[in-house]
């Protein structure tokens, strides 16, 4: 398990421990995914580091953290909510979550480590971006330090040097890309295919159904 600071997560509304701060945002789902999506990037565990100073996150603490504006987020929900879909909804246990997220398919996202790092690098250069990180040398330094802990970054889990060495690769890619599409007043777009939102399925059933384990 990489070590995050800043670990934000889609839960059922169930009961929790009192050491679990709980955000129920009043917005509609797109919204809601973008939240967790940007809780949830290199830049925002970067900044979290520098505020937390113990093993766990008061809710005092997390409500100090910097996080974009609906209004911010708003023109990049397009951007956001497939990468974001793809990433969670990879559990028939999330589908409603799915359907929330305006997606058709009945079968949740397969796991692919190879297309859920691109995923990721999209959106960790795109959040870069938003926070005003706009140089690239401030970009790799975050990436480094974090990748020093082995924190962040779904292919460095193993503590492999060329799997941390490929995620960073593919964040300085996609963040170059964004830059020279930003530069040029062009759409960014993304080298994953299928696009984001539109990957392969799983087939994969539900663990539980009314009538018990299956």
């Amino acid at each position: 398990m990489p070590d995050r600071t800043a670990l934000a997560v889609f839960l059922p509304r169930a009961a929790t421990a009192g050491s679990l701060p709980l955000m129920l945002p009043r917005v509609v789902p797109p919204f809601t995914a973008a939240l967790i999506a940007a809780q949830s990037s290199l830049v925002f565990d970067y900044v979290a580091r520098q505020k937390i100073d113990g093993p766990a996150v008061r809710a005092a603490q997390w409500k100090q953290l910097p996080v974009p504006t609906p209004d911010m987020l708003e023109p990049h929900l397009q951007f956001i909510v497939p990468r974001v879909l793809e990433l969670v909804c990879t559990s028939p246990d999330m589908r409603p979550l799915a359907r929330d997220l305006d997606d058709r398919g009945e079968d949740p996202f397969a796991w692919d480590p190879d297309r859920r790092a691109g995923l990721r690098a999209e959106l960790d250069a795109f959040f870069y971006r938003v926070y005003g990180i706009d140089d690239r040398d401030d970009v790799e330094y975050i990436t480094d330090t974090l990748q020093a802990g082995a924190a962040g970054l779904e292919q460095a889990e193993s503590h492999d040097d060329d799997g941390r060495r490929r995620a960073r690769e593919l964040i300085l890619a996609a963040y170059d890309r964004m830059a020279e599409a930003d530069a040029a007043g062009a759409e960014y777009e993304t080298r994953i295919y299928p696009p984001p939102g539109h990957g392969p399925r799983s087939g994969q059933k539900p663990l539980f159904t009314s009538d018990g384990p299956r």
